[in-house]
């Protein structure tokens, strides 16, 4: 059985997050989770996958910040989840 986006954001602990962009997206179906932080990360992204990162790798580098979205779109991620604070 899998869920929406939407419904896995409704269980702790990710109820205590916030989406701040793509509320479009919340009804794509989260088939798997990958916890990532891997230069290559977009290299094993698989259609359905919700990825969680602390976007260390990225965090001087907004262009590859842009392009780590637009490639996690284009292979179909569920979303993205970015720890915030301390890494």
């Amino acid at each position: 059985m899998h869920i929406t986006v939407e419904q896995a954001l409704s269980i702790y602990p990710l109820s205590e997050g916030k989406l701040i962009a793509g509320t479009e997206g919340t009804s794509r179906i989260v088939k798997s989770v990958n916890v990532m932080d891997a230069p290559d990360i977009t290299d094993w992204i698989k259609d359905g996958e919700m990825l969680f990162t602390t976007a260390y790798l990225m965090k001087d580098n907004p262009e590859e910040a842009i392009q780590l979205l637009r490639t996690l779109n284009k292979r179909g991620s569920a979303g993205l989840g970015i720890k915030l604070g301390r890494f």
